[in-house]
């Protein structure tokens, strides 16, 4: 947990300049909120945020006279300013707002 290596040859053991931090789900890390050096300990807030990035949600904003283009199941391609070359493959799911009460 230290980063000692209980099967280095030296005695004491010497100090890794590392310490790997495992999870127990697969995913991308999308937010770290620690740097280099940092003490953390078990108070602290979360250190990384983890998502799994196989399904991400899309909001669009479509003028009301373009609406009647739009229909639920319809497939779109959809690209971002961060990757401006990259075309993404996307499927609509809900139109309107009926989720904001």
């Amino acid at each position: 947990m230290l980063g000692l290596d209980p099967d280095a040859e030296e005695t004491p053991a010497r100090l890794l300049p590392r310490i790997p931090v495992r999870t127990p789900i697969a995913g991308t890390v999308i937010e770290r909120s620690v740097t280099n050096g940092q003490f953390v300990g078990p108070d602290t807030a979360p250190i990384l945020t983890i998502a799994d990035l196989a399904n991400v949600w899309v909001q669009a904003d479509i003028f009301e006279r373009d609406l009647h283009y739009i229909s639920i199941g319809q497939k779109a391609d959809v690209t971002t300013t961060a990757f401006p070359a990259d075309r993404f493959s996307a499927q609509v799911s809900l139109i309107g707002r009926s989720w904001i009460r």
